[in-house]
């Protein structure tokens, strides 16, 4: 899947985990928490990544959740899973 914005395709790219059916991460927990959140990917740590970019975070979490909409459009899920800021 390739979206207008490099840095986020190559974050995707270097995404560890699979999917599941549903389009959600194979780590999530039936609860919907992330079973590896001390440990999570660059792609899920929004603060992180927008200081290592050098990017302030309100910037970075509306690429971010533009390009997660995208996404959800994309694999035709239910717009329950859209982001809202």
């Amino acid at each position: 899947m390739t979206h207008d914005n490099p840095v986020f395709n190559d974050l995707i790219d270097r995404f560890p985990y699979k999917l599941k059916e549903d389009g959600s991460c194979e780590m999530l927990t039936e609860e919907g928490l992330c079973s590896v959140y001390d440990q999570r990917p660059l792609l899920c740590n929004l603060k992180l990544a927008a200081l290592l970019l050098g990017l302030h975070d309100d910037d970075w979490m509306n690429m971010q959740a533009d390009e997660c909409n995208k996404m959800i459009d994309e694999a035709g899920l239910d717009e329950k899973f859209k982001v809202l800021l």
